[in-house]
């Protein structure tokens, strides 16, 4: 079984408009290294605009992704409240989030990847998150992390939650799969680490340096908890944008990072996950785009998880 792991594709025909042309060449990559499911863990647009998500459906229908036995999507932010594509946007933008209605942006992401979300255990609509999705040797568990609009704790909706219903449903899900010997993997779009970005911060526009130490997962002892009673083995997730591997109160993270946008030109990177001989074994690659059709060049950062906690 072999998982590639992608997210932040930050999709946008205004504001990033070369960024569905790396993502077919990203999932090209993966089809070509015998990938058996792509998970892509949030801000699959950019802006959060139809368009984008109805060209991001026809992309992954072209090769034959939208099957819930090929592709696991999770909603991040930008899929909700959008971003900021002009500098003067700033000031307005926490306006437009207060009037973005919650619940149905998250719906209306579930309706452009329908397909996907077919062969799962979830609970009753309307609720579209959590989910639990066996595949093959794993069980993959989709998290809905992104926090509600407020002035005074979310002003520009990039900070994470797992508000207190999405938790029981988690439990009762997993309880439900107590016996299941898949391994566990955990998808949401927020990071539970400290900010890693320090290299780039100076540089950044004003919004992004705000999200990158202000955006981390809150309350997230309970979400600890929970995953050290029903034994997750490795958590994917995005929002970062530094693509790294990680280790938290003995659990095992990987971030994809940004795919693209914060690569060095001509580079691309993926997360690969692959299940043999009882563990998980994760690599890092960083992929040349000018050699993708002839000998690919590859550097990995690759580790084994042990079966064992």
């Amino acid at each position: 079984m072999k998982i590639a792991h992608l997210t932040d594709l930050h999709v946008s025909r205004k504001s990033r408009p070369h960024n569905l042309f790396y993502t077919r060449k990203l999932l090209e990559y993966g089809l070509e290294e015998g990938v058996d499911h792509f998970v892509i863990t949030g801000d699959l647009t950019d802006l959060g605009e139809p368009d984008d998500f109805y060209s991001l459906r026809k992309l992954f229908a072209e090769y034959g992704l939208l099957n819930p036995f090929k592709l696991t999507v999770v909603v991040g932010n930008h899929d909700i409240y959008g971003g900021v594509h002009l500098a003067r946007e700033i000031a307005t933008f926490p306006r437009r989030c207060k009037t973005v209605d919650f619940n149905q942006k998250v719906n209306e992401f579930r309706s452009y990847f329908i397909e996907t979300f077919e062969n799962i255990f979830a609970p009753p609509p309307p609720r579209v998150f959590p989910f639990i999705k066996p595949i093959g040797d794993v069980m993959l568990i989709g998290i809905n992390s992104i926090a509600r609009y407020s002035k005074w704790t979310n002003l520009f909706g990039s900070k994470g939650r797992i508000y207190r219903e999405q938790m029981r449903d988690i439990q009762n899900l997993l309880a439900m799969k107590a016996n299941d010997c898949r391994k566990r993997i955990l998808l949401l779009h927020h990071h539970f680490n400290k900010m890693v970005d320090t290299q780039f911060s100076s540089r950044q526009p004003l919004l992004k340096r705000i999200e990158l130490h202000a955006n981390r997962l809150k309350y997230k002892r309970k979400t600890y908890n929970l995953m050290r009673q029903f034994k997750i083995d490795l958590i994917l997730h995005g929002h970062e944008h530094v693509s790294h591997q990680y280790t938290v109160k003995g659990f095992k993270f990987m971030n994809a990072g940004s795919c693209i946008d914060k690569n060095k030109p001509g580079q691309l990177k993926m997360n690969f996950i692959q299940y043999w001989g009882d563990e998980l074994h994760t690599e890092i690659r960083t992929i040349d785009t000018t050699v993708l059709k002839h000998k690919k060049k590859l550097f990995a950062d690759t580790f084994v998880m042990s079966s064992q906690q």
